[in-house]
């Protein structure tokens, strides 16, 4: 036998399970009352009446309820919603080319004082742009949609180097952080003496913003100023409020790059100025020195080595009109074709490809595209980029084919279901196994941004240790270059003078 607990719960359930009566029946007072057909209550409200005695509506008196004072009361059941999604920080969308939703007009009024005033106003409606109008006291006149760069002025395609960039972040940074507003620090940067392309795109930038523009969405109007993950991590500021942090963080990485393409340049120097030193010395003995020596040889009637004939054959090129010319434009002309031959995708590839197998050089070019690789991925991790979008985001940014194929590959496989250190134990060519281990660490930890951050670091101190001793490894290659050049050119003068004191004796 049930206790009296148990049988009041039971007839409470009862009473729930109870099948609902039709809307012409009659309501049934009591602990079995039928409940009526009411639309929109849940279970929880039909609970909480049949707990208070019934049914909603009661026409007859009303039988005290046995089990008034036995339950407790329970909350009312609400509507499953399904759960938030966590994910990143907003990030913005793959590169729009204006601002969506902004919209330019040219308008046409007329003044309180009777001047009229032609200009442009920019609005998310015409409705709003006309109520903007009207509030600056304008009798409007004409209002007529036009494009962005009518109103903006038509923008030019303006290529800026990696340092007037890094400047440039470097100024607006100082300047957001001392509390001025960034149409004012805009306004500041567009008086650039030193660099009127920087200061050109500052002022569009400047235009972009006073008339409604995000500065991301401003800065994607210059593609060839702004990489993508620039104005990605500027647009994460701006929505985030985070853009004082987001644009020292900028600058410091610039200024990196900068620091070490200058460093590396250093390097590249001395090697550059010997050969280039030895090429004219030689260009200057085969037009002139050499043949002096021709007629000499000539006349004697000594068979001449091969090395001599060889000499003389580049000697009567060299003097020929067509020759000289010839010498004179091939230089320009290889350089100029073999930069047309790297433009092409392929070609490019296979480049990198043959440097990265090179003994010491190879080393060097591949720790440089591990330090922009890492540096980007720290940087963009950190502002709350999933992995699979801060790798897109870095393949669009880097330079080398063989890096971005390899990042394509890697954010694939991160889609298919692969963690991060294991798609990239598959590039060993690029990827050293330090950095797959670091890797790993992180992604066990937790802590994958801050182990971005430390190998960009350690491959930075190994490019900067590599670059200090290869001057010291490419001084004997040179020297030896040089030495079979020059010892090219001696052997064919004094092989066949030597052929020639010999037969005289």
């Amino acid at each position: 036998m049930p206790g009296p607990e148990e049988g009041d719960e039971a007839v409470a359930l009862l009473r729930l399970m109870a099948p609902r009566s039709s809307p012409a029946s009659k309501p049934v007072s009591g602990p079995g009352a039928l409940l009526p057909e009411e639309p929109g209550l849940s279970w929880g409200d039909l609970l909480r009446k049949a707990r208070e005695g019934g049914g909603p509506t009661q026409t007859s008196p009303q039988i005290p309820d046995p089990l008034e004072g036995l339950l407790t009361p329970i909350p009312p059941v609400p509507e499953s919603e399904p759960p938030p999604t966590p994910g990143p920080s907003p990030r913005p969308s793959p590169a729009p080319q204006e601002q969506p939703g902004l919209h330019f007009y040219r308008y046409r009024g007329r003044t309180r004082e009777g001047l009229e005033e032609q200009s442009y106003v920019s609005a998310l409606t015409r409705e709003r742009a006309v109520e903007a109008l009207h509030l600056q006291g304008l009798t409007l006149l004409d209002l007529v949609e036009v494009e962005a760069d009518e109103a903006l002025g038509r923008r030019k395609i303006y290529r800026v180097g990696l340092r007037s960039l890094a400047l440039f972040t470097h100024q607006l940074a100082i300047l957001h952080r001392s509390g001025v507003s960034l149409t004012r620090a805009l306004e500041t940067l567009t008086e650039q003496p030193e660099d009127w392309a920087m200061g050109a795109v500052a002022r569009d930038l400047y235009l972009a913003v006073c008339h409604g523009y995000l500065l991301s969405h401003a800065m994607r109007r210059h593609p060839r100023c702004f990489p993508p993950h620039y104005a990605a991590l500027i647009e994460v500021g701006e929505l985030s409020g985070s853009l004082d942090l987001i644009l020292p963080r900028l600058a410091t990485n610039l200024e990196r790059q900068v620091a070490l393409l200058a460093r590396m340049r250093a390097v590249m120097v001395y090697p550059i100025l010997v050969v280039f030193c030895s090429i004219v010395l030689n260009l200057v003995t085969f037009r002139w020195v050499l043949p002096q020596f021709q007629p000499l040889f000539e006349g004697t009637g000594v068979q001449l080595p091969w090395i001599t004939r060889m000499l003389m054959t580049a000697v009567r090129l060299a003097t020929h009109p067509l020759g000289t010319l010839t010498l004179v434009l091939a230089p320009p002309g290889m350089l100029l074709g073999l930069r047309q031959v790297l433009a092409v995708p392929s070609a490019r590839a296979a480049a990198e490809r043959l440097l990265l197998k090179t003994p010491a050089l190879g080393t060097v070019f591949r720790d440089f595209l591990l330090v922009e690789v890492f540096t980007l991925m720290s940087s963009l991790t950190a502002a709350g980029f999933t992995l699979q979008r801060s790798l897109e985001l870095a393949a669009q940014v880097t330079s080398s084919r063989v890096l971005a194929t390899a990042l394509r590959e890697v954010s694939g496989s991160l889609g298919e279901g692969l963690l991060l250190s294991q798609s990239m134990s598959g590039r060993e060519d690029l990827f050293t196994p330090l950095g797959v281990h670091m890797t790993a660490v992180g992604e066990s930890t937790g802590r994958l941004q801050e182990m971005f951050a430390t190998l960009a670091g350690y491959y930075l101190v190994e490019v900067e240790s590599a670059l200090d001793s290869l001057p010291a490894l490419m001084e004997p290659v040179l020297m030896a270059l040089v030495g079979l050049m020059t010892g090219a050119v001696v052997l064919a003068v004094f092989l066949p003078i030597y052929e020639i004191v010999s037969a005289l004796l």
